[in-house]
């Protein structure tokens, strides 16, 4: 712990950094410490960041003009102005909202230099002091520098605790009148383009103070300029463009809440739909995303809505005829005067609307998201002139200017050494969504890539359809428990439907396997439903799990029996590597049961939604109409949708390891009458191994002694 800093040294140290940030006195304070100091780890000569953001905090307050906040700041500006009347940068103080508005005659010469040619940055910065009632903002205009490498120029400030319209455009005004009165009513020229954060209030002050009309007649003046119809004075009107880091960062915590299975598309999506530059573009990526996301099951026309977004976001480039809908960009004639809002998001439903969507079918749209279309629709797509290239095009970079062409090239050798350094170095991942993928993003596979597996035909153990009995319709329709006929039967048709799923096997010769049992274990994605002990069943795949993890559904997780984890090491004894020491079940919590006789019927639904590419954690089901669904499944011998409803359900998982022994890569049971499940130790390796795999002699038992054969 540092000694704490006292007395008249916190005054030296305050006074030495009236213009340095407390980090950076921080460092300076550890490279004066001497090298034995520094090794033997003490810092009191080297108070840490907060303690020195503390020292300057309380030294700042006793030099107050006044204890008074207000009447010291009114006193400051009094000072200010008697010395520096050009450079006087503290204008007006408000009590009620509390707030300052900073900006000087110097700034507002720059800001009319820089304004006409250039962008203008606004930008708000929330919580700078917390410990107050209500947080405080920050507002900054910002100009860049005219010399290229130059640190943007801030021409305004203004700082209070109150976020909204009113506010920002009291702001504005005040900014406003005051270049009026320096330079005159008739220099006043409004900027040409802004760049602002996605904040509404900032959005709407902006349009009232610089167009004059509300933001809602500024975007229609916009769209009858995309779209052909603009007159004199929607081209006079300046441009409000959305940051697009903003927009991404809220696309982000929008769609990991309602689309998560989409969340990488839905991202890259957006990406395309803010580089679209022309609005026939826009309406033909809209018709596809309507064909493709609001269609639940798969049909010809989806499928090439969305290669087509596939082809957009891999290549940048978009068919504008291909999607077979005609986009219509029409815009009744007004006055130049009058804007009636609404026309874009008019057009863009309309557009939407000549999408094709197949409402039968077979096959179930992996693809299928409303959450993400309406969330689109609600929250990106009404703004999307603000934030699209739409009115401003692609904007050329910086290094093809004419004016900067001398030192181009030592600019380039340079940026190319500092991409090496960069690369090297750990970066964490940001950015990531605002460029074409690295790796194609592949959304509709090929047909005969899609169905083929790692092996020539998916291993099942039931090659024709299951005898049916005489209580079978009985045992379905009342309330007794489903029987292994039930559950054969089910994974017959999944299999006949899903031929290129892997497992769907016999229950019956799953439920007792040895240690020489032949089992034809799966190769690649599989599907199994088992029974553990009574007229208990679960789910077991490996859909969306790794390597050595397999995911359990189980609607009444309890203890795995040592017999139940032979079996599910023998189904994943193709996915074991030689060296591993373990198998990693995931328990899933999924819909629970309500009763106790429908455990079967809810387990034949969790292998349903898996076969469709759903995860039953995020499913529901309504339970007393299962029975009734199997039945009409068994009469047509074809699997459909039996979830009710896509959720957010939240999957707590719970992790089971099983140790894996010997050559065969199972595991022990114990106190087993089989002699052949007796296990001995290796005197040299360590490593336990079956009797019966072996072919160990009783001696070795006897002497507690064995090398196995890889030692010897």
């Amino acid at each position: 712990m540092a000694r704490p800093v006292r007395a008249s040294k916190r005054g030296e140290i305050a006074s030495s950094m009236r213009n340095i940030i407390p980090r950076q006195k921080h460092l300076d304070c550890i490279k004066e410490l001497c090298p034995e100091v520094r090794v033997a780890g003490s810092r009191d000569d080297a108070p840490s960041v907060a303690v020195l953001s503390q020292i300057v905090c309380q030294y700042n307050k006793t030099k107050r003009k006044h204890p008074n906040e207000m009447e010291s700041l009114r006193l400051l500006k009094e000072d200010f102005e008697k010395q520096h009347q050009s450079y006087a940068c503290l204008q007006y103080i408000f009590t009620e909202p509390p707030s300052v508005m900073l900006w000087s005659k110097e700034s507002l010469i720059i800001l009319r230099q820089r304004c006409i040619d250039d962008v203008v940055y606004i930008d708000a910065t929330g919580s700078i002091v917390k410990k107050r009632k209500h947080p405080f903002y920050i507002y900054e205009m910002v100009v860049r520098s005219s010399m290229k490498g130059k640190s943007p120029f801030p021409v305004a400030t203004y700082l209070t605790n109150l976020h909204s319209t009113a506010s920002i455009l009291s702001f504005l005004n005040f900014l406003y009148s005051d270049y009026c009165k320096l330079f005159g009513k008739s220099s006043r020229v409004s900027p040409r383009y802004f760049i602002c954060d996605g904040s509404i209030v900032l959005l709407q002050a902006l349009a009232r103070t610089f167009c004059y009309e509300l933001l809602e007649s500024v975007m229609e003046r916009y769209y009858r300029i995309v779209v052909g119809h603009g007159n004199t004075k929607d081209f006079q009107t300046p441009i409000i463009h959305r940051c697009l880091s903003h927009i991404m960062k809220n696309a982000k915590v929008l769609y990991l809440k309602n689309t998560p299975k989409n969340f990488t598309f839905a991202m890259h999506l957006i990406r395309r739909v803010a580089n679209v530059t022309m609005i026939n573009e826009l309406n033909s990526i809209l018709i596809s995303m309507e064909g493709g996301f609001g269609s639940e099951f798969e049909g010809p026309q989806v499928t090439q809505y969305l290669l087509q977004l596939q082809q957009a976001i891999n290549d940048n480039e978009f068919g504008l005829e291909e999607n077979g809908a005609t986009a219509t960009t029409e815009l009744a004639e007004t006055e130049d005067d009058v804007c009636q809002p609404g026309s874009f998001m008019k057009a863009c439903e309309n557009n939407m609307a000549l999408a094709k969507i197949t409402d039968t079918g077979i096959k179930r749209n992996m693809h299928y998201s409303p959450e993400f279309l309406s969330s689109f629709k609600k929250d990106l797509l009404p703004s999307a002139l603000l934030w699209t290239n739409l009115l401003t095009g692609n904007p050329p970079s910086d290094d093809h200017r004419i004016c900067f062409a001398d030192n181009q090239k030592r600019l380039f050798k340079k940026r190319k050494i500092d991409l090496e350094v960069w690369k090297k170095s750990k970066q964490r991942k940001k950015g990531i969504y605002v460029s074409n993928p690295k790796k194609p993003l592949i959304l509709i596979k090929d047909e005969i890539q899609e169905n083929q597996s790692l092996v020539t035909k998916p291993v099942t153990l039931i090659q024709e359809q299951p005898i049916i009995l005489n209580s079978f319709w009985s045992d379905l329709q009342g309330i007794s428990w489903l029987s292994s006929d039930h559950i054969n039967l089910a994974m017959f048709i999944l299999s006949l439907q899903y031929p290129h799923i892997d497992g769907l096997s016999d229950t019956d010769f799953l439920t007792h396997i040895g240690l020489n049992s032949n089992l034809p274990t799966p190769h690649g994605k599989f599907i199994q439903i088992l029974n553990k002990g009574g007229n208990h069943w679960i789910t077991v795949s490996n859909f969306f799990s790794e390597q050595n993890i397999i995911d359990i559904y189980d609607i009444r997780p309890t203890k795995m029996l040592p017999e139940d984890e032979r079996v599910i090491c023998s189904i994943m004894k193709n996915f074991i590597l030689p060296e591993q020491k373990n198998v990693i079940m995931h328990l899933h919590k999924v819909q629970e049961e309500i009763g106790s006789n429908d455990c079967g019927a809810l387990t034949i639904a969790f292998a349903s939604s898996l076969a469709c590419g759903l995860n039953p954690t995020c499913c529901s089901y309504k339970q007393e109409n299962l029975r009734a669904e199997l039945a009409k499944v068994f009469t047509s011998k074809f699997f459909h949708p039996l979830e009710e409803k896509i959720t957010n359900r939240k999957s707590k998982l719970k992790n089971i390891e099983i140790n894996l022994y010997c050559t065969c890569r199972l595991n022990h049971i114990p106190h087993k009458t089989d002699v052949k499940e007796n296990m001995i130790t290796c005197d040299r390796c360590g490593e336990w191994f079956h009797r019966g795999c072996q072919q160990i002699p009783q001696s070795a038992f006897d002497l507690k002694s064995y090398i196995c054969k890889k030692c010897n």
